[in-house]
């Protein structure tokens, strides 16, 4: 939810009301799609992805949205599964992932407090901390690794808590 009351909605879909909305729509307040929200052609997956789709989204303190997911590009932008929009719906060429993460399938996405970006990685069963700029946080311990849960299936990662004296909780199947 946006503060103006306007609600970002992603996930696997490609329509929006029969009206062409890839993985992404922005709602008015009245539920209705909202035009003004520029998203062209969207986003494309990797080629072999199991997660096509936008998987989560988080809304900056500034109004710019943090989309990620198994994601290559977007509107023919390569910029490697985390994206940030600007409130219109168009890209922040400025902020990139950190190219030291290789290609990284996105499942959560959580901001923090202090403007840093905590990410789960679903394929690689791994947790991540970027600094507001996309960078690798390296006063995180960024090596940490999920392994599957016993009755098979993979890792999940649902979801972080954070704690208010910084601790982590980390929410999933692993």
């Amino acid at each position: 939810l946006q503060s103006d009351g306007k609600i970002i909605i992603v996930g696997s879909f490609t329509t929006f009301n029969n009206s062409p909305s890839k993985y992404i729509v922005r709602l008015n307040p009245d539920g209705t799609k909202d035009t003004s929200f520029n998203i062209g052609t969207s986003f494309n997956t990797y080629v072999n992805s199991n997660y096509p789709f936008v998987s989560s989204v988080q809304i900056r303190p500034d109004g710019k949205i943090l989309v990620g997911g198994d994601l290559i590009s977007y509107n023919g932008v390569y910029k490697n599964s985390l994206f940030l929009l600007n409130s219109d719906g168009t890209l922040d060429n400025d902020f990139t992932l950190d190219s030291t993460l290789g290609e990284i399938s996105i499942s959560k996405i959580k901001l923090l407090p202090n403007g840093k970006i905590m990410l789960a990685s679903q394929f690689f069963s791994s947790i991540k901390r970027l600094n507001n700029d996309g960078t690798l946080d390296n006063s995180f311990l960024n090596t940490v690794y999920l392994n599957p849960a016993s009755n098979g299936g993979g890792t999940v990662l649902n979801d972080f808590i954070f704690q208010p004296d910084g601790k982590i909780i980390i929410i999933g199947k692993y």
